[in-house]
């Protein structure tokens, strides 16, 4: 199937295969002579660990009562820990300019997120309500 321009398109990977493309050539080492880069093992590592919390996170929102502080104290770590995986693949040595500025992109949105998540909990310690 062709891919048009503009059409929208996802793609669904398992952790483990998320990992294999994103640390592709982890075992004839860096390529970018042959257009494939990546990241150390570890930062991939890292970033796998935080996106299961982050999932796990989300998911016990999803159960949670609105409002509830202890399910947003858990999305606002564990999108501060997402953020930092993406910080660390940003400076990791040799990567390309695009991809530092992509991972870049990635880090900033769950900083965003996670401060979006603090400031709902610090209105919520505040006024002593649930948060919505």
């Amino acid at each position: 199937m062709a891919i048009q321009k503009g059409q929208r398109f996802s793609v669904d990977f398992t952790d483990g295969e998320l990992a294999n493309a994103m640390a592709i050539g982890t075992a004839v080492g860096r390529q970018k002579d042959a257009g494939v880069e990546m990241v150390e093992r570890e930062l991939v590592k890292h970033w796998e660990a935080a996106y299961r919390a982050y999932g796990a996170a989300s998911e016990s929102l999803a159960q949670s009562p609105a409002g509830d502080p202890a399910a947003t104290k858990s999305m606002a770590s564990a999108s501060w820990e997402v953020a930092v995986a993406w910080r660390d693949m940003v400076s990791s040595p040799d990567t390309s300019w695009w991809i530092r500025a992509a991972v870049g992109a990635a880090a900033q949105a769950f900083e965003f997120q996670a401060h979006d998540w603090q400031a709902r909990l610090e209105q919520s310690r505040r006024s002593g309500d649930r948060l919505w």
